[in-house]
């Protein structure tokens, strides 16, 4: 049998803690087998995306058993696991998996002539000191990460890392995972909402092995075929299916609650907080018609400096005729711009959507209202007429 079958057949060998199936063997459902084959059937890195509570904390905890494991497929000596998350805390929860994983495999985990642990509230390790073989776990700053020699890292949610630090912890890994002959990292988690990060990169393409359940940007939220799209594991974990109704029922009354369904549970890679915009772009396409540039108009311009946004608007109060032109640099781009403040630059949710008027770049060319900015200029126009 190859890596891949053996690594099945271990994972089916433990015994799970917590959850719908408290107590039994684990039972490894279609996706995660083919998760599994897929990753472990080649070499290189893998990036899997998956809703929330479909039990891909568990299927990898297992894999990170097996290193530690005397008796399990990926042992080696001096093989060392890293699990990295947007926290510590959650970092934790694939180490406590692991750590039940082998108490309900027969191990003491206190034999000291077998084991070394420390588990405080700032670090988390094992290792089996005949062989060396370690797992422990971090938060996403690239501080705690340099100087690694991973065998393995299982990067957790990555669409959750800090913005202003993200790339530069993945930068870190990356490192590490060069140390180590047939090393390699599996990001897993939901879909960023920006195509930029390093996550999403890697799902589309910029991997070994991708693997994404989601589900469609039109598909309606609230039906059971949308959620099965996006969650494999909808009809086997009674649980899941339950706090999918359950949060559904709460977006449906209250829509600031959508977004973050749609980014967590139905894995869409949108943003999972709603923006505070004075006007959403669902609501802008519901009530837009047409009207006459007639009667009198009133003019407002917002001159920028060197980086700043510049705009000018035309409305026509007889009427409710508006045409609006908002210039940008090209020179810092927005994404870059919003990670230099430490978050995200929140544009115009028209752009957003896709529903004004594409952004283009106008070479060398400035819009009189923007005439204080350097270089090319991203340029969008909403006319709402």
């Amino acid at each position: 049998m190859g890596l891949s079958s053996d690594l099945i057949g271990y994972l089916e060998g433990l015994r799970l803690s917590g959850g719908d199936r408290d107590g039994e063997l684990f039972r490894v459902l279609g996706w995660q087998r083919r998760f599994v084959r897929g990753v472990f059937s080649r070499s290189g890195d893998a990036a899997v995306s998956v809703a929330r509570g479909n039990g891909k904390s568990a299927v990898v905890a297992g894999v990170a058993a097996s290193v530690v494991d005397p008796r399990g497929p990926l042992h080696g000596t001096r093989r060392e696991v890293v699990c990295v998350a947007a926290s510590f805390e959650q970092a934790r929860i694939i180490f406590e998996d692991v750590l039940g994983y082998l108490r309900g495999a027969g191990f003491d985990l206190d034999d000291r002539a077998e084991w070394r642990k420390q588990d405080s509230a700032n670090r988390a390790w094992l290792e089996h000191r005949a062989s060396g073989a370690r797992v422990r776990c971090i938060g996403s700053d690239p501080k705690t990460a340099h100087g690694l020699r991973p065998y393995l890292v299982l990067a957790d949610e990555p669409a959750q890392w800090e913005p202003a630090t993200r790339d530069r912890m993945f930068a870190a890994i990356e490192t590490g995972l060069g140390k180590v002959p047939g090393s390699r990292l599996i990001a897993l988690g939901t879909r960023p909402a920006d195509a930029s990060h390093w996550f999403a990169r890697m799902l589309a393409g910029g991997s070994s092995y991708a693997l994404t359940y989601a589900a469609p940007a039109d598909g309606p939220p609230f039906r059971v075929a949308t959620w099965r799209k996006a969650n494999p594991s909808l009809d086997h974990l009674p649980s899941l299916r339950r706090q999918i109704e359950h949060e559904a029922e709460k977006a449906r009354r209250d829509p600031s609650l959508l977004a973050a369904f749609r980014a967590l549970r139905l894995n869409q890679g949108v943003d999972d907080t709603l923006q505070a915009f004075l006007l959403d772009a669902a609501t802008w396409e519901r009530i837009e018609g047409k009207a006459a540039r007639e009667g009198p108009c009133v003019w407002g311009v917002d001159l920028g400096t060197s980086a700043a946004q510049s705009a000018v608007a035309a409305y026509w109060p007889d009427t409710g005729a508006l045409s609006v032109l908002a210039a940008f640099p090209a020179v810092p781009g927005l994404g870059e711009r919003g990670l230099r403040d430490g978050g995200w630059l929140a544009v115009c949710p028209l752009l957003r959507a896709g529903r004004a008027d594409p952004v283009r770049r106008r070479g060398g060319q400035r819009p009189r209202a923007a005439r204080g900015g350097v270089g090319k200029v991203q340029a969008a126009v909403v006319d709402r007429r």
